[in-house]
């Protein structure tokens, strides 16, 4: 089961913290001493280690820790979000048999078509630009996991359908591609509580990853309740059905 918590690597973030730490300190001292260059230079330095702290190093798209904080910031602003736990199917063998460089190639390509597609379907569905922080992202949590974030208005159907045309085009343009394919698990905050949210995506990942495929690149499923113990709250979709 997929969590939003602390990074896996607890040394590299104390070092992180620590790196923080001192820059901020530096930044501190270079003010009272008025070298206004020095303290402009070191915020620049503190303003980027944030974002790596933030972004996934292979994918460049957000990582965990990001998640994690969206969804608090979620919380406390009362924002409602689909939320979706998205899992590269028979990933493995994808590295055993073509290499450990095609298996990132495949990351990262599906790290860009679910950060776009998620950009794309906040843009058309919301009338303000929403957050950046609250919507119309898309997170690597895990080795072959990763998470969406889109607006409660948005139809995850859509996403699917959308997700699954972005990676039949990607195959077309990119010869060789080792094969594409997702099952996603969603859940809304409007229907459940925002702490249990990763959960329900969750239970609704598990039925999908259960569902016929029918050709489809991608298996989309919803959760429907806070009682994720009951199959009848879920609904499973290929991206293919989404919209006949």
């Amino acid at each position: 089961m997929t969590t939003l918590g602390p990074a896996a690597d607890p040394l590299l973030t104390a070092a992180l913290a620590a790196t923080l730490l001192l820059l901020l300190l530096a930044l501190v001292v270079a003010y009272r001493r008025g070298h206004r260059n020095a303290a402009a230079q070191l915020q620049h330095e503190l303003d980027a280690l944030r974002r790596q702290t933030l972004t996934d190093p292979l994918t460049g798209i957000p990582n965990r820790r990001a998640g994690e904080r969206l969804l608090n910031q979620a919380a406390e602003t009362g924002a409602d979000l689909w939320v979706a736990i998205v899992d590269l199917d028979d990933f493995k063998p994808v590295n055993d048999i073509h290499g450990h460089a095609a298996g990132d190639h495949l990351l990262q390509t599906v790290a860009t078509i679910l950060f776009t597609v998620a950009a794309d379907i906040t843009a058309e569905v919301t009338t303000d630009a929403p957050p950046a922080s609250q919507a119309g992202q898309a997170a690597r949590v895990g080795g072959d996991e990763f998470a969406l974030y889109v607006p409660a208005t948005a139809d995850p159907d859509l996403v699917a359908d959308r997700i699954d045309a972005a990676i039949t085009a990607q195959t077309h343009r990119q010869r060789g591609l080792p094969p594409v394919r997702l099952s996603i698990g969603w859940a809304s905050t409007r229907r459940v509580p925002i702490d249990q949210v990763v959960r329900a995506a969750d239970a609704a990942l598990a039925c999908a990853k259960h569902a016929p495929r029918r050709g489809s690149a991608v298996r989309s499923a919803r959760h429907h309740s806070a009682r994720q113990e009951s199959p009848n709250t879920v609904s499973v979709v290929t991206a293919s059905e989404a919209h006949r």
